[in-house]
């Protein structure tokens, strides 16, 4: 009733909202169900960024009140908003109350990687494919972590898992070939960016990628029809049209290079890649 009648009211009188529940939660601060009602009145009010903050407090000060699920979801809403620190602590509550909750896990351990606690990350998402050996996601994030610690056989096992549950799903086969050309497996990255490319002909940074192995492998006319594809896709990456330019360098095309540079530095004027790429202005 009291809600309603605060909404009802905060109609009326503008800016001047709630003060006497703001006023108990400053004298009463660790009274959860003053935090409850201010989140119910915010949201009333589709101030939804101070429903989250003010549900969020509340779940802290007695987390074993709510349930995973709700816990779940206010991370889901803290994260949308960039509040990683928060998200975390409500998803680890989460698992906490529900050891099953798959989500839970999901969510916790892709955070952890950002956050750059590998090693956090690596058990939590261990634990969600002991709930789950069949998702896919599970292992996506874990080739990831592995990736970023360069246990890179390790990386290459948890995304052909990931294959072999969502063969159709470029995504893997584009970060499985980053890893094998990490290793320097050029060719067997190639294959791998072909068939991301095969599933998703969109795929921007599968064209850039394959342009950058034949730009290693030096072969200029395929690093070159790589790039232009990328650029097709995407034209308003400048570091695709850095590489080009050198494509067309190597390659004797010089009139081509001074093109494509001129369109990089369009999108990226910053003085360091002038002096970086000043070899094209020497031929």
């Amino acid at each position: 009733m009291l809600i309603l009648v605060v909404c009802t009211l905060n109609k009326w009188i503008g800016k001047k909202q709630f003060f006497i529940i703001k006023k108990l939660s400053i004298i009463k601060p660790n009274l959860t169900r003053v935090y409850r009602n201010l989140a119910k009145v915010y949201q009333c009010t589709e101030k939804e960024e101070l429903a989250t903050e003010y549900t969020y407090k509340a779940l802290i000060l007695e987390p074993e009140l709510a349930t995973a699920t709700e816990h779940l979801n206010i991370g889901n809403k803290l994260l949308e908003l960039n509040k990683i620190d928060a998200a975390i602590n409500c998803y680890r509550n989460a698992v906490k109350i529900n050891p099953n909750l798959l989500a839970g896990y999901q969510n916790l351990g892709e955070l952890l990687a950002e956050n750059g606690e590998l090693e956090s990350a690596l058990i939590v998402l261990h634990q969600g494919i002991k709930i789950d050996a069949k998702n896919p996601r599970c292992y996506y994030l874990l080739g990831e972590v592995l990736q970023k610690q360069g246990q890179y056989e390790l990386a290459i096992s948890a995304y052909s898992h990931g294959i072999e549950l969502k063969p159709e799903n470029h995504l893997f086969h584009k970060k499985l070939g980053d890893v094998w050309e990490k290793m320097g497996k050029l060719d067997v990255a190639i294959s791998c960016y072909e068939k991301a490319i095969e599933i998703n002909p969109n795929l921007f940074w599968g064209y850039y990628s394959l342009g950058n192995i034949y730009t290693k492998q030096q072969k200029w006319d395929e690093a070159i029809a790589a790039y232009q594809q990328a650029i097709i896709i995407n034209p308003n990456f400048s570091g695709v049209y850095y590489n080009l330019a050198d494509a067309f360098l190597y390659n004797s095309q010089k009139g081509e290079a001074i093109i494509a540079y001129l369109e990089a530095v369009k999108l990226r004027p910053e003085p360091s890649w002038f002096s970086y790429h000043s070899v094209l202005w020497e031929h």
